[in-house]
């Protein structure tokens, strides 16, 4: 699928389900939003030698989790903070 053809169906998705995708949980959001953004760019979400979710990073000193991790050559390239929509 095109990036372009994954921005309509998203846009679609959320005019069609807005309510249960925009006001609940961030989890909906990476599944009906970022997760189809992601497979358009050429990501494949189930290959964790390419994207890990709930990944461990350092800042600040401190260890913190970021909702998706992209990886080159075994290492992020790309860090990516979900949030619900609203």
């Amino acid at each position: 699928m095109s990036l372009r053809d994954a921005i309509m169906r998203v846009v679609r998705r959320v005019g069609e389900h807005g309510d249960y995708i925009v006001f609940t949980h961030e989890m909906r959001t990476r599944y009906a939003v970022i997760d189809p953004i992601l497979e358009a760019l050429g990501w494949e979400i189930d290959d964790p030698s390419q994207v890990r979710v709930e990944y461990e990073v350092k800042v600040s000193g401190k260890m913190k989790r970021v909702d998706y991790a992209l990886l080159s050559k075994g290492k992020p390239v790309v860090l990516v903070e979900a949030k619900k929509l609203s």
